[in-house]
């Protein structure tokens, strides 16, 4: 149970720490923290943690237990799913409207933070509970 909730806790930070980042480099190239409230970016981390979790708790859970039953759990499986998933999630919770490429934007920032959080969900946790259950 401590091994679970500590993959969903780095996954979730992961995520939280991509999304800050694209988002300070994004937004300002030349000089990102010249500028930026500090109260601001952690009240944007601590957000975007918060999203990660439940969705880690909403989604990534039922579909680890679906593919562990279909015997599909592989290294890609975990990043694909999550970059789709992200692109979902970030879409879901932007503000709307969304003009033109904006849209794409955002999806890819959600699904770059996605793919990570379910690249360490596999490397933190998955990974291993897979490899004993085969042998």
């Amino acid at each position: 149970m401590i091994k679970l909730a500590k993959g969903i806790l780095l996954s979730a930070a992961g995520a939280s720490v991509v999304s800050l980042a694209i988002l300070l480099f994004r937004a300002q190239p030349s000089a990102p923290f010249e500028t930026t409230d500090l109260r601001i970016l952690f009240v944007f981390l601590f957000s975007v943690f918060a999203i990660a979790s439940i969705s880690m708790l909403l989604i990534a859970l039922p579909v680890t237990l679906v593919l562990s039953k279909v015997k599909l759990e592989r290294p890609w499986a975990y990043p694909t799913l999550g970059f789709l998933t992200g692109c979902a999630v970030s879409l879901l919770f932007a503000e709307l409207p969304l003009n033109g490429s904006e849209w794409l934007e955002v999806a890819m920032v959600g699904g770059m933070a996605g793919a990570v959080a379910g690249q360490i969900w596999w490397t933190a946790y998955r990974r291993d509970v897979s490899a004993e259950r085969m042998a």
